[in-house]
């Protein structure tokens, strides 16, 4: 026969991280009215996950855990502990966010990407993945201005544009078309396009300040950054309501954005398939430097960590900025990172067919590309126990 304990047991065993942290979270807001502070419930295991579900459970129906464990409670703690496993479940369906919408979080490039989306919409006070307006706006507030032929060209085009349809609008209503007056009209429009975004810069957006945590979970220090993201995606379903169908639309949005960028942005180029620390860290400095990077990353010393601010930067670029626009931004940098290249010494090293299989065997890997990650991985950690030594 099952005991009084059986359904909290099957809800504790059968869920997962995910599951037992907004649990745990969603009961202590209940309690207090404020989210849990102190505890950083990305770093749990599943057992620690399980031990602090089962405590707070335990804690919320006055009794101790060994007697919630082994069900020795009276009828009335039984009702007490049904209704809050339904209310459990019934929330838990209605704000965690299927796995079917964030599975394609399964990579480092992956998690930068979402990260550097809420960061550039918290920077710029525009939401990007709202349709009311073209996601180039954002680009237009944060990349420097772009003074190329091919600009150049760009904006006689749109000139050339804005000219045709007043022309056409103006003869349609039997008006002067003046071509001094046109020109001051084209001008004027163009002056309305620049105040309409500082217009939506404006504007409050709620969605926008209830996504400002999360800039505080960056990829570049924290392994458990995309636990961090999601888990608080779920907190503001349960704390804010009417952010949840918010929620689906956002990570839908990004999930698309994210497809456009690895699919457009050319991964066969060297400077995104780069793993060479001298080429990362003079391309990483130059980007701060033309781009203001660290708006967006904190900064790095570690190359690996540098190149996926690389990355994740090339793919908000593209992102935020008209398709021509970003060809001649990603020739130019592309070009410097080759130019680079060309004056970066290149050292070879000669392994033994057994020193090889050594390193095969460290890195549970064939290919050169991630056994030279490896070792580039030793040689720095070995490099500052040695500097460390040194100093102390």
């Amino acid at each position: 026969m099952k005991g009084p304990s059986y359904r909290f047991t099957l809800v504790r065993d059968t869920a997962d991280n995910t599951q037992l942290r907004f649990y745990i979270s969603y009961i202590y807001f209940k309690q207090n009215n404020h989210l849990l502070n102190g505890y950083d419930l990305s770093v749990m295991q599943q057992r620690g996950l399980k031990h602090h579900f089962t405590e707070i459970v335990a804690e919320k129906l006055h009794i101790e855990t060994e007697v919630l464990e082994n069900g020795s409670f009276s009828l009335d703690v039984k009702e007490q502990l049904q209704t809050l496993l339904n209310d459990l479940l019934y929330i838990a369906k209605k704000c965690i966010i299927p796995n079917f919408y964030i599975s394609w979080l399964n990579s480092t490039r992956a998690d930068f990407f979402l990260y550097s989306l809420i960061k550039l919409s918290i920077k710029s006070n525009i939401l990007i993945t709202n349709n009311r307006y073209s996601k180039i706006y954002i680009g237009q507030v944060f990349w420097p201005k772009f003074n190329s032929i091919g600009h150049q060209t760009r904006e006689s085009k749109l000139r050339d544009i804005k000219r045709k349809r007043i022309v056409r609008d103006r003869k349609r209503e039997g008006k002067n078309c003046d071509p001094e007056l046109v020109d001051q009209l084209v001008d004027k429009v163009i002056l309305e396009d620049k105040e309409e975004i500082t217009k939506i810069q404006k504007e409050y957006e709620p969605y926008i300040e209830a996504l400002r945590p999360i800039e505080h979970y960056d990829p570049v220090n924290d392994p458990h950054a995309i636990e961090k993201m999601i888990d608080h995606f779920h907190t503001v379903a349960f704390t804010k309501e009417a952010y949840r169908y918010e929620n689906i639309r956002f990570i839908t949005q990004a999930k698309r954005l994210y497809q456009q960028c690895y699919s457009k942005v050319p991964a066969s180029r060297g400077i995104m398939k780069n793993d060479s620390s001298e080429l990362i860290n003079k391309t990483y400095e130059r980007l701060i430097k033309q781009y203001s990077i660290l708006r967006f990353y904190p900064p790095v010393e570690d190359p690996t960590i540098r190149q996926y601010c690389i990355i994740s930067f090339l793919d908000i670029l593209y992102t935020t900025t008209a398709k021509e626009e970003f060809e001649d931004r990603f020739k130019l940098i592309g070009d410097k990172h080759s130019l680079d290249k060309s004056e970066c010494k290149d050292f070879t090293l000669t392994f033994s067919q057994k020193q090889w299989d050594m390193l095969i065997g460290i890195t549970e890997s064939k290919y050169p590309s991630k056994i030279k990650q490896a070792l580039n991985r030793i040689i720095r950690q070995e490099y500052k126990s040695l500097k460390k030594t040194r100093e102390d």
